[in-house]
């Protein structure tokens, strides 16, 4: 299972190739961010990635277009390009929380003077 950056950075990827705009926010929601639970997302972008979800969502499959097609497909392109740029904007702040959390202090196991080393470890 690909952790939350993982997603968002495949999202981000699909979103800056090649070919039109409402083609590429399908593959990044479907291939990356359809999986994406709003409970592993920091806080602050939460209700943004909720709304997100609901607005790619909101149309009833027609033909053989499923909702997240019908619903991108009803967009402007200029709609279709904010929403692929909150979609970067959300894959920086999950990449800033995951840097915050790099950051915490390593501890080191030493070993007390009177315990004697591992038998991996004792000079042959």
């Amino acid at each position: 299972m690909p952790t939350t950056w993982e997603c968002f950075r495949g999202a981000a990827v699909t979103l800056a190739g090649a070919g039109p705009i409402k083609q590429r926010l399908v593959e990044a929601y479907r291939s990356h961010l359809a999986t994406v639970a709003d409970a592993d997302l920091p806080y602050e972008i939460r209700q943004d990635f909720r709304s997100l979800v609901a607005r790619l969502n909101e149309s009833p499959k027609v033909g053989g277009l499923g909702p997240v097609e019908a619903s991108v497909r009803k967009l402007s392109d200029g709609d279709a390009s904010a929403i692929a740029g909150r979609i970067v904007e959300m894959f920086a702040t999950v990449s800033e929380q995951g840097r915050e959390v790099t950051r915490t202090p390593t501890l080191r196991a030493v070993n007390a003077p009177d315990e004697p080393l591992p038998p991996l470890l004792r000079a042959r």
